[in-house]
Order: C-alpha cells, then sequence, then structure tokens
C-alpha cells in the first residue's frame, strides 16, 4: 500500500500495516484499496518513524532532522500511534517519556528553569487529546514534579518572550492543568518527586496518572486544600501574586512556604 504524507510517500506492505495498525488492518480488507493519503495533521517525521518501526518492531526515533527535540517527537509518536490504532506503538512513545521526565522528578531540587518542558509542549499535548488521557496526565503531573511550589504560585513570571506560547498563557487556557498545579501546592518541595506516578498509571489512559496526588487525598482529609475548596485556589494564588507585585511581604520561599503549611493540613483519618 502506498502511504502519502505530506510530499513524501512510503510503500509499505499491507500485512505489516494491518499488524500494527488497527486503522490500516481496517483499509487492507479491501483489496482494491492501494493507497491513502493521510491529512496535515499527522507529521511525515512522525510517520517515517512509525514506518521504521512497524519493520523491525524496535521503538526508535530518527534524530536527524531539523531542530529535532525529543519531548517533541516521541509527542509526536504518541499522537499519531493513537490515531493510527498503534497501541504497542503510543505505549512505547509514552513510556518513553515517562524515563525522559523522570530523573528531573526524582533529583529532590528541581525548578521550572531546569526542566526541558516548554508550554508549547502543553500546548501541543492539550490541544491533540481529551481530559483523562495518559499523555496529557503524564505531562500535568511531569511539570508539578519538575516544579517548585514557588513557581507554581508564580507561573509565567519570569517568561523570556521567546516562546511562542508562555506558561501563563496555557495555565490559563487549560483548566485541567491549572487545578492539578493548583493541587501539587499540597506537596512540600522536597518531596515533589512523588507527583510523578509510575508509567503504568499512564498507560491505562483513564486519567489515574495523578494517583500519587489522589490517594495522598483520599489518604486523609485535605484541608484547605483543592478537595475542600479553599486555601490555594486561583484566589489564593492571586493574592499572593499581588502581594509579590507589590514588594509586600511574601515575596520569597519562606514565606510562601509558611503560607502553604498553614493553608494546606492533612488530618490522618484515625485522627
Amino acid at each position: 500500500m502506498t502511504v502519502t504524507v505530506g510530499q513524501r510517500a512510503w510503500h509499505l506492505p499491507k500485512a505489516l500495516l494491518a499488524r500494527h495498525s488497527t486503522f490500516f488492518a481496517q483499509l487492507c480488507r479491501d483489496p482494491a484499496q492501494s493507497a491513502i493519503t493521510l491529512d496535515d495533521a499527522v507529521d511525515a517525521h512522525a510517520f517515517a518513524n512509525f514506518a521504521d518501526y512497524i519493520h523491525s518492531s524496535i521503538y526508535t526515533l530518527n534524530p536527524h532532522v531539523a531542530a529535532f527535540r525529543s519531548i517533541r517527537a516521541n509527542t509526536h509518536a504518541y499522537l499519531l500511534g493513537c490515531r493510527l490504532g498503534a497501541q504497542s506503538y503510543s505505549d512505547a512513545a509514552l513510556r518513553k517519556l515517562h524515563r525522559l521526565f523522570e530523573p528531573l522528578a526524582k533529583l529532590g531540587c528541581s525548578n521550572a528553569r531546569l526542566s526541558s518542558i516548554r508550554a508549547a509542549d502543553v500546548q501541543v499535548v492539550w490541544r491533540a487529546t481529551r481530559p483523562g488521557d495518559g499523555l496529557r496526565c503524564l505531562f500535568a503531573d511531569a511539570v508539578a514534579s519538575h516544579w517548585r511550589q514557588l513557581d507554581v504560585v508564580r507561573v509565567g513570571a519570569d517568561a523570556d518572550g521567546l516562546e511562542t506560547v508562555s506558561w501563563r498563557e496555557v495555565y490559563d487556557m487549560f483548566g485541567d492543568l491549572r487545578e492539578r498545579l493548583v493541587a501539587s501546592l499540597a506537596w512540600a518541595d522536597g518531596e515533589r518527586g512523588g507527583l510523578l506516578g509510575r508509567v503504568e498509571g499512564y498507560l491505562d489512559r483513564r486519567g489515574s496518572g495523578m494517583g500519587v496526588l489522589r490517594r495522598r487525598q483520599e489518604g486523609g482529609r485535605v484541608m484547605g486544600g483543592a478537595q475542600s475548596g479553599e486555601g490555594w485556589d486561583d484566589e489564593g494564588i492571586g493574592r499572593w501574586r499581588e502581594r509579590v507585585k507589590n514588594g509586600r511581604d511574601g515575596g520569597d520561599e519562606e514565606s510562601l512556604r509558611a503560607d502553604v503549611k498553614d493553608e494546606w493540613m492533612v488530618v490522618d483519618k484515625d485522627d
């Protein structure tokens, strides 16, 4: 079968396409179907990687392309796998992204500046997925685990103006991202790595990526936080930003930690 993506075309065995993709398996049932042109939403480089994968069953991406970034390339691979019904391919891409995000989450002293996740990466993911999708949950948890509490409260404050979209813009645009970042304020800086769950929690694509935070909330009554609707909501964060802007008390990390300690309290069920 001839598969055309943009200006490129691949001549691929139907048997291989049908084995790795439910989308192509459906097409291949028609003996007269010998060619298809995929729409412009499909990235040609991403499909080239998929074509290599179906021949070898080994997940690797070609880094020798202009402006290659592993995060964006693996994101495109995941999205293509979902589009084509290529479960093993999209799972491999998600596993790779988790491996990319995990080291900084485990570092224990990470911050937004160290994270390789860009606001534009988040924008691509949110525009292409639905709430609860494993990729979306993974990115939300990875951002939360890489950022300090101060980074969450001051989101967008250190924008350099060079990116196509700012963190403040994606924070305002995507409500579920905003909710997860606000909820993550229950975690102190030294333990924020725990916000990134096990990769299996994202592979089921049922929105269980925030399992670590959910388990913490279910293990006790979270007072003054996302579960009770008080404390560090958008209004609370807005008040703290205003204090920073006006130069009043609260513009440093110690003040933030004190505020978080006062407004977030986890009470054990047995208490």
